[in-house]
């Protein structure tokens, strides 16, 4: 009989390297070592992977009341041709996720970002267009909706589709 156990851990000060070192040796303390015995018990070191879907999943996790809203969005985009990217980090201490970017179909131009919480429309063309949309709030970066309800996501995505 095979079993599949997904253990994640997450440790705040130390590198995917140094945890992987420890729960090697801590698993050499045991009878078998974590190596295939003829038991079927094989563990697999591998460093989390940063993916949209990755940040997805942890979004419905950290997230779960607006999370919907979030998921629709993204949907949505990606069939209109936007392609969802992970910001790159700089730093393995910092949020692995903390916002989805959005760019224009065959180029590198942002549309805009998603977190859990809002989408920014990205430029000053959105902020002189869209001056007096209910629910928009222009900041210096450009155009920030928040992701209350499904009225807003229909009104991003009715944006978005209509953006150069």
């Amino acid at each position: 009989m095979n079993a599949t156990i997904q253990l994640q851990i997450q440790v705040p000060h130390g590198s995917a390297d140094e945890t992987a070192t420890f729960i090697r040796e801590l698993l050499s303390n045991l009878e078998d070592g974590g190596e295939d015995q003829g038991d079927g018990l094989i563990v697999e070191f591998a460093a989390s992977e940063r993916t949209v879907e990755a940040a997805l999943a942890h979004y419905s996790r950290a997230w779960p009341q607006r999370y919907d809203k979030l998921e629709r969005l993204h949907h949505s985009l990606v069939e209109l041709g936007y392609e969802a990217k992970l910001p790159d980090t700089r730093s393995e201490s910092r949020n692995q996720y903390p916002y989805l970017r959005y760019i224009y179909p065959g180029n590198d131009r942002t549309l805009g970002s998603a977190n859990s919480g809002a989408f920014a429309f990205a430029g000053r063309g959105f902020q002189e267009r869209l001056q007096g949309e209910p629910g928009a709030q222009i900041t210096r970066d450009g155009v920030r909706f928040q992701l209350d309800t499904q009225d807003a996501v229909d009104r991003i995505i009715e944006i978005a589709r209509d953006a150069e």
